[in-house]
């Protein structure tokens, strides 16, 4: 209660200076600060979630005043630190011993420092680490923080609001994603899990976990040495002489750097499901050869299959102009409410299309950002009651704040069209990989065996019946003929069967998806076909040799 009255205070008197002291020019002890400033000490004040919102906002140039996003900045990574005394008890509570009782080399001044936790650097058997530390009380002020939205919530819900009535879905997932974050063991297992995701790809490091010494408040992991995307960011307004040589020694490119952070994401998504979702400048260190390095997994997205085919699908509606298609692919992830009205929601996506797209013969161009296109979009389905099921929606932020990261450091990157080239090389792997599966194969085998056991037989009892009206004969071959013949006569069925199939198979080059079934049918087909003519005819051949009587 104490704590919810402070915070009070704070929102009143700067609510009191911002209308008075600042608009009468009466500032005691110096200069009044810009209004930028103002809302980074604001946030700061206040804390808990305001500072994720404040984090949020800085991510948005196309949105919020260049002046804004630049002193929000601040709360990505100088959030004032708490004091290395609350380190030391947090340590000596969880371990039983202090920091530099367990560590060779632990410094006291934190690297950085944000609205959950502080960041030490430390060393263990010549092993550099970094060491995250939970705020202390930050549990409880989350907390409040959530109480109070889920209270103002229900009020909106019970006076029936219905411009506001997404709310008490938004506070649902934001206390999803806090909990998780709150709790480092999450984040541990994330990590292990996004590590091992990583191994083959060269453009993306995430750092080992020190399980051992990790716990819900307190997690240890391999330190990466580079500087961090939000370095880089600063320095284009206020250059760096010593940041701009250590980039150009480990010769970085801002723009293959940006497509390798949309690239890595995607993939992340798209391939194993499970990808790094709370992509601010921070929480992305340059690292040698445009290698990008992440910290900070405490919010992680994940995508069954059925959501990511579908996300899959809307994006490539999305850049080729195709409303219908996005929205049918959108509505099969999506939840509605009770008085949802999805013809609006057609209706309006359609007119927003029309506007922001335009036509260069056949190819469609975007007149605005993707980042406006997604909050256009979100903000339509709230309007609608037409929303996104959780995974997805995650999804579709993340993607708002890679492209916002993206547009503030490396404005020349066209991030719709490298998620466009991302969904089609899934697209063709996921094709391969599904025709390739066990299950698949064994289905296709079976159907094809059957194909090649039945048709020599049909073949042969049209030949062998003589009758005009097509009907095959049933009736069983006669026992007389020669085993030699029988075998060559199967020998010859079957080789033309495995002839006409490559043919089917070859007779076009280009993969159309709709001739997938009949052209992969058709090759296994010819070389069951082929295996079977071998067998035959070295049958005959063997029986002619040695002369065998008849069957």
């Amino acid at each position: 209660m104490i704590l919810t009255t402070w915070r009070a205070t704070v929102v009143l008197w700067f609510g009191v200076y911002h209308l008075l002291m600042h608009r009468l020019g009466l500032w005691f002890g110096g200069s009044s600060p810009s209004g930028p400033k103002r809302l980074r000490l604001f946030l700061e004040r206040i804390g808990g979630s305001y500072l994720k919102f404040g984090q949020v906002l800085s991510l948005q140039p196309d949105i919020v005043p260049q002046n804004y996003c630049e002193a929000l900045f601040d709360l990505l990574d100088k959030v004032p630190p708490f004091p290395y005394s609350e380190v030391e008890k947090i340590f000596q509570e969880d371990h039983g011993k202090r920091p530099d009782e367990i560590f060779d080399i632990f410094d006291k001044t934190p690297l950085a420092s944000a609205s959950i936790a502080q960041v030490h650097r430390a060393v263990l058997n010549g092993r550099e680490l970094a060491v995250k530390v939970r705020r202390p009380n930050v549990v409880r002020i989350f907390g409040q923080d959530i109480a109070v939205l889920r209270s103002v919530a229900s009020g909106v819900g019970f006076l029936r609001i219905k411009s506001l009535r997404w709310l008490g879905r938004a506070v649902d997932e934001f206390s999803a994603w806090t909990h998780e974050e709150l709790d480092f063991r999450y984040e541990a297992r994330f990590m292990r899990a996004l590590l091992e995701n990583a191994t083959d790809n060269p453009t993306e490091t995430v750092p080992s976990v020190i399980a051992e010494l990790s716990n819900d408040r307190v997690l240890v992991a391999d330190f990466l040495d580079g500087p961090t995307v939000l370095d880089y960011i600063r320095n284009l307004d206020n250059p760096n002489t010593e940041l701009e040589a250590r980039l150009a020694e480990i010769d970085f490119d801002a723009e293959v750097f940006a497509e390798n952070i949309v690239d890595n994401f995607v993939w992340d998504a798209f391939q194993h499901g499970l990808f790094h979702a709370d992509l601010h400048p921070a929480n992305l260190i340059i690292l040698p050869d445009n290698v990008v390095g992440y910290v900070d997994f405490g919010i992680t997205g994940s995508l069954s299959t059925y959501s990511r085919r579908h996300i899959v699908a809307m994006t490539l509606a999305l850049t080729q102009a195709e409303p219908d298609e996005l929205i049918d692919h959108f509505l099969r992830i999506a939840v509605a409410d009770s008085d949802a009205d999805p013809a609006l929601f057609r209706r309006r996506l359609r007119k927003q299309m029309d506007d922001w797209t335009t036509w260069k013969g056949d190819t469609p161009t975007f007149t605005m950002s993707y980042s406006l296109f997604m909050l256009d979009f979100l903000t339509l389905n709230r309007q609608t009651g037409v929303g996104a099921m959780p995974d997805a929606l995650r999804y579709l932020r993340s993607v708002i704040t890679a492209d916002g990261l993206v547009a503030r450091f490396a404005p020349d990157v066209n991030v719709a069209a490298d998620l466009e080239r991302l969904c089609r090389r899934y697209l063709e792997q996921d094709m391969w990989r599904r025709w390739a599966s066990m299950e698949n194969l064994g289905d296709w085998t079976s159907a094809a065996v059957h194909l090649v056991d039945a048709v020599p037989r049909v073949l042969e009892n049209l030949v062998d019946s003589g009758d005009d009206s097509g009907v095959p004969d049933p009736s069983p071959k006669p026992v007389h003929e020669p085993v030699v013949r029988r075998h060559q006569r199967k020998a010859a069925w079957y080789g033309l069967l495995a002839i006409t199939s490559i043919i089917t198979a070859f007779a076009d080059s280009t993969p159309f998806v709709g001739m997938l079934d009949l052209a992969r049918t058709a090759t296994m087909t010819a070389g069951i076909g082929a295996i079977m003519f071998m067998v035959n005819f070295f049958r005959g051949f063997r029986r002619q040799v040695l002369r065998h009587g008849p069957a």
